[in-house]
């Protein structure tokens, strides 16, 4: 019984987690570039049971072990890991001159903090200094480094190549990735790469005066969370029977004369 209220605590924070997971991906549907995650669920090991007191058969050859196995007990679920979804969102048009997107493969590329990051969120505009920074003050890096306008009119090219007035500035340094779901997740947006990240691919064509939209369909979260609680709830009550059973035993035993 007691194994039955373990397993339904671990069916409650799995699906507690889930639901943050859902949350996370609801708060972030309008933020531009945000990529929608998924919690995956597996189950712990199982024990295998067998049958106690049978007679074990001993032979010439040595004993044989005649209790019959009575199948796999689940010991619970857990949260395995997030898995991140790296589909495309939808392009919008905002005609702001350091308002980027990515049309196919890529990441931008950040320096912050003294690291390096990856972002496709394309939002972006000046400092103080005239470098182009996110929203968080990362710089947004080209080729030869950070990116320094000086004011006039700023041209993006498809291919990365930055313009100011007819003149060549710099070309975006764009981060392409094979198996983009080896990327550690950030918070803020951003990615990094790990020692399993295979990085080179296809770059896609930037798209000047447009930001991606998240990728998050609101529709589909919020089914995901209603089966997300009716799971919760199912455990709830599941923890509340085995209390009752308990109880109840308790008070039958003190009764017993």
């Amino acid at each position: 019984m007691i194994r039955g209220l373990h397993i339904a605590k671990t069916g409650m924070l799995t699906q507690q987690r889930r639901q943050e997971n859902i949350a996370n991906n609801i708060v972030n549907a309008n933020t531009p570039g945000f990529k929608k995650a998924t919690a995956a669920i597996a189950k712990d090991r199982d024990l295998f049971l067998h049958r106690l007191n049978d007679e074990v058969l001993k032979t010439s050859f040595g004993n044989i072990d005649r209790k019959p196995k009575v199948g796999p007990l689940g010991t619970g679920v857990f949260v395995d890991e997030t898995l991140v979804n790296f589909s495309t969102g939808s392009l919008i048009e905002t005609n702001n001159p350091l308002d980027l997107s990515i049309q196919g493969g890529g990441f931008f590329t950040l320096e912050g903090n003294g690291q390096t990051f990856l972002t496709r969120n394309g939002v972006f505009t000046t400092d103080s200094q005239g470098y182009v920074v996110n929203s968080d003050g990362f710089y947004l890096l080209g080729q030869n480094g950070r990116i320094s306008l000086n004011g006039g009119e700023i041209t993006i090219k498809e291919n990365g190549d930055i313009f100011v007035d007819g003149n060549y500035i710099d070309t975006l340094q764009i981060t392409t990735v094979q198996n983009p779901h080896s990327l550690s997740k950030l918070g803020m947006n951003l990615f990094t790469v790990t020692e399993r990240t295979i990085l080179g691919g296809p770059q896609g064509l930037i798209r000047q005066g447009f930001i991606e939209g998240s990728n998050v369909d609101l529709a589909e979260e919020m089914v995901e969370l209603i089966s997300t609680l009716r799971a919760y709830e199912a455990n709830q009550k599941i923890i509340q029977t085995h209390d009752e059973l308990l109880g109840k035993a308790v008070n039958e035993i003190a009764s017993v004369r």
